[in-house]
C-alpha cells in the first residue's frame, strides 16, 4: 500500500530489483533527443507567444537480464 494506491494490489505487493551494472557494463539509461527547444516568438496584435518542445526516447536497456520483478509478496 502507498499514497497512490491505498488499497494495494489484489495479487499482493510488487517488488523490482535492478542491478545498476554487471561486470562494468551498464544495465540501461534514460535517453533524450533534446532537453528542450524554443521556437521563434510569434508576434500578435497585442501579445507575444512562443512554443517550446521536448522529446524522449525512454529507457534504453542494454542488459534486461539484470532486472527482476516479483508479485505477490
Amino acid at each position: 500500500m502507498n499514497a497512490t494506491n491505498p488499497q494495494g494490489i489484489a495479487a499482493g505487493e510488487f517488488m523490482q530489483l535492478i542491478a545498476p551494472d554487471i561486470e562494468g557494463q551498464s544495465t540501461g539509461w534514460m535517453a533524450f533527443n533534446e532537453k528542450q527547444r524554443a521556437h521563434p516568438i510569434i508576434r500578435e496584435m497585442s501579445s507575444f507567444r512562443q512554443k517550446v518542445t521536448a522529446g524522449t526516447w525512454g529507457c534504453i536497456l542494454r542488459m534486461p537480464a539484470s532486472i527482476s520483478a516479483m508479485l505477490g509478496l
